[in-house]
Order: C-alpha cells, then sequence, then structure tokens
C-alpha cells in the first residue's frame, strides 16, 4: 500500500521503525549496521568453506598415504604390476586375467 503511494522502502521502514520501534521492522535502520548484518554471514561462510575444503585436502592425502601402505602390504605376485592379497589363487587370477585380455 505504501509503495503504491510513492514512499521509497527507506521512507517505508522509517515509518515503522518510528510508529513500532526500531526493533519491529527486522532490518537495522542504520547503514552501517545493515551492511555489517549482509558482511558478516557472507564471511561466515566465507570461512567455513575454506575449513571445508581444508579437512577434505587432508583427509585425501591421509586416504591416498593409507592406500600405497595397504599395496606395499599386500605385495605383487610376478607379472603383475596391480598388489595381490596373499590369500588369492594364482592360478584363479590368471585365468581371470585371461578372460579380461580375451574381451578386450
Amino acid at each position: 500500500m505504501l509503495l503504491g503511494e510513492g514512499y521509497s522502502d527507506e521512507e517505508i521502514i522509517d515509518r515503522f521503525a518510528t510508529q513500532y520501534g526500531d526493533k519491529i521492522s527486522g532490518v537495522p535502520v542504520s547503514t552501517n549496521d545493515r551492511n555489517l548484518a549482509l558482511v558478516f554471514p557472507a564471511m561466515a561462510g566465507l570461512f567455513l568453506a575454506v575449513v571445508v575444503g581444508w579437512q577434505v585436502w587432508n583427509m585425501r592425502q591421509r586416504g591416498e598415504n593409507r592406500a600405497l601402505a595397504a599395496a606395499r602390504a599386500a605385495g605383487n605376485l610376478e607379472g603383475f604390476s596391480r598388489p595381490v592379497p596373499d590369500n588369492v589363487d594364482p592360478i584363479a587370477l590368471r585365468r581371470l586375467l585371461k578372460m579380461v585380455e580375451e574381451r578386450q
């Protein structure tokens, strides 16, 4: 209704703040307070994004180290470039690799 009468947003906010008090509008009346209300959540979001990104990077680095350690612990069979656990039957493994090569 007030917008239709030609009032600007600032005038409407000021009118409600004068009539009902500063806290009724839910928007800080001061321009500096409004800017702070916009900048603080953006900065907090940016900070959280950096922290989460760093945690993900750190977890990936630790995961790669664990994978390398597991590969070394598993050992390699002769002629195979991938680590194979000790409890795998070498004959069954050769048969499987032969089947895979034939499909290519």
